[in-house]
């Protein structure tokens, strides 16, 4: 172990950490850490003098921000030899700091009734949806049925809390959470987690003159993290 967290490639890297070399199968960090990362900021982090393991889950692109977390927070407790011991370990953790908060806002607006049940069409497809929906489903949420290559499928939000469901990609199901709200009382924010994964997607709808603008984002990516955007105009009769 000894070697494969000892220095073999050195990095020219002007972030502090990686600029710390690269082991065999291992980054070296700071404070005589050594870490394997992946993309979007997953870490387990090994700090050997203090016999400490740190694991990380996250969903961003500044992952030397959330190393710079970790020695802000962590190198002066550990430092500070008058810390009060740890806890009962039989004790849960409280882990109600860590949830990802669902769209702030209000559960509904003045402006739904305008256009819920209404089908709108896409100028532009955006990530290739033609087609979508706002509705109110029997338990009385919030949900969007989107048509995208001739295929319709509707994802429920919660309001306030994130309700799971299963979502088709690529010929794969994916379990998500998925939450809205309406901002103000022209603009719907939704959200949708994929469970297990860094990655969220967040919908934004305006309700402007009669149409909705759509404009689709997503958290992180290797490449453009703006999926598109476009104007939405009611469908007469059917779609």
């Amino acid at each position: 172990m000894q070697t494969a967290e000892s220095p073999r490639v050195a990095e020219d890297d002007p972030s502090p950490d990686w600029a710390q070399g690269y082991g065999f199968q291992f980054w070296r960090c700071r404070h005589g850490a050594y870490r394997a990362d992946g993309a979007f900021g997953q870490f387990a982090i090994v700090w050997p003098e203090h016999d400490l393991v740190i694991a990380i889950t996250s969903g961003t692109a500044d992952m030397q921000g959330v190393l710079d977390a970790v020695w802000t927070s962590l190198v002066p407790a550990l430092a500070d030899r008058t810390a009060p011991a740890a806890g009962d370990p039989d004790q849960p953790i409280d882990t109600s700091g860590c949830r990802v908060p669902p769209p702030m806002g209000a559960p509904a607006s003045p402006h739904e009734a305008t256009i819920l049940g209404v089908t709108h069409a896409l100028d532009t497809p955006v990530n290739g949806i033609t087609h979508v929906t706002l509705v109110r489903d029997e338990h009385g949420r919030l949900a969007l049925r989107t048509r995208a290559g001739g295929r319709e499928r509707t994802i429920g939000f919660g309001y306030d809390e994130w309700v799971p469901g299963v979502l088709t990609r690529g010929g794969r199901t994916v379990d998500v959470a998925s939450a809205a709200a309406w901002v103000d009382e022209s603009r719907l924010v939704a959200r949708t987690v994929s469970l297990g994964t860094p990655f969220m997607t967040t919908l934004a709808l305006e309700v402007v003159d009669g149409c909705l603008a759509v404009a689709l984002d997503r958290n992180v990516a290797f490449g453009p993290t703006h999926l598109g955007h476009a104007t939405a105009r009611p469908v007469a009769g059917p779609a």
